[in-house]
């Protein structure tokens, strides 16, 4: 009877200590897969990029032009209204006395170079009205 007592008295801290180590396994697992999933959106989230390309393409689509694939192709007033939109959405320029404001052709040509590449478009320098 005194060797029962014994062993009954060596068995009863296994059951929590083994408890302990099945809930702390149980943590890790969960712990470990919120971890994967966060990584993987992270890896796989390309937001600044679309954030990055819409803020680049917005002056060519504040004018709606029909679709095209070489820039050439395109009307060339269209073409100097989105540069100047790129120049001015990246810069403020001052009024002159007239209430006009002057935007350097070098900043448009800069503008059309960041826009269609360089030298994929050569502009014709002119003024519009309204």
């Amino acid at each position: 009877m005194a060797k029962k007592l014994r062993i009954n008295k060596r068995r009863r801290y296994v059951a929590p200590v083994g408890g302990a180590f099945l809930l702390l396994a149980l943590v890790g697992l969960v712990a470990l897969i919120i971890t994967s999933i966060t990584l993987t959106n992270r890896i796989l989230d390309n937001r600044s990029d679309k954030e990055l390309l819409e803020n680049i393409i917005r002056p060519v689509l504040m004018w709606d032009p029909p679709p095209f694939e070489n820039p050439a192709d395109v009307n060339p007033v269209q073409l100097l209204h989105f540069s100047m939109w790129t120049a001015l959405m990246n810069s403020e320029y001052p009024f002159n006395e007239n209430q006009e404001m002057e935007v350097p052709a070098s900043d448009l040509d800069a503008a059309a170079a960041r826009l269609f590449g360089p030298g994929a478009v050569e502009l014709q320098h002119r003024s519009f009205g309204d």
